[in-house]
C-alpha cells in the first residue's frame, strides 16, 4: 500500500468507530448524572445543611467531613449507565463483526484494511465500555466468539487470496 492508501485505511478505521459510537449516542443517549443526582452536594460544608438537602455526611480522619451524593441516586445512575453500556457493547460487537466480515470480502486494500481496523477498534471500545459491568462469563463468551469468527474468516478467505497473488 502507498501512503494515500495507508492514510485512507486509518481514516476509515477512525471514522467507522466514531460513526458507530455517535450512532448509539444519537439513538440511545448516555444517562446524564444530573438527571439522577441533581444537587452539587460538595457545596454543603456542614452536616446539617448537607443532610437537609439530601446529601450524606461523611467524616474522614484527615478532614472535618464531607457532603457526598446519596447512595440511592448514585445507584440509580449506575444502573442506567450499565444498561447504556450494555446496548453500546452489543451494538459494537455486532457492527464490528459486520465490518470485519466486509473487510475480508472487499478486495480494495485500503477500504478492506480500514474496515478491518474499524471493526476491531469498535469491538475494543464497546468491550471496554461494558467491562466493569460484565461478568467473567460474558467477557469470555463475547471475546471468544469474536476471536473464533476472526480466525475462521481469516483462515478460510484471506489465506486463499494471498495464494492467488
Amino acid at each position: 500500500m502507498n501512503a494515500k492508501q495507508i492514510i485512507l485505511s486509518i481514516a476509515i478505521t477512525i471514522v467507522f468507530a466514531m460513526f458507530i459510537g455517535y450512532g448509539v449516542e444519537t439513538f440511545y443517549p448516555s444517562p446524564e448524572y444530573n438527571d439522577f443526582c441533581e444537587e452539587d452536594y460538595w457545596q454543603y460544608h456542614n452536616k446539617t445543611s448537607c443532610e437537609n438537602f439530601g446529601g450524606e455526611w461523611r467524616n474522614y480522619d484527615h478532614e472535618d467531613g464531607n457532603c457526598e451524593t446519596p447512595e440511592s441516586c448514585q445507584e440509580a445512575y449506575d444502573e442506567a449507565d450499565e444498561k447504556h453500556s450494555g446496548v453500546f457493547f452489543l451494538t459494537s460487537i455486532i457492527s464490528g463483526l459486520i465490518a470485519i466480515v466486509l473487510g475480508i470480502f472487499i478486495l480494495k486494500g485500503a477500504v478492506s484494511s480500514g474496515l478491518l481496523g474499524g471493526g476491531t477498534l469498535i469491538i475494543f471500545i464497546g468491550s471496554t465500555s461494558y467491562w466493569e459491568y460484565a461478568n467473567d462469563i460474558i467477557k469470555f463468551i463475547a471475546l471468544g466468539l469474536v476471536l473464533a469468527v476472526m480466525i475462521y474468516l481469516g483462515n478460510k478467505y484471506l489465506d486463499k487470496r494471498s495464494k492467488k497473488k
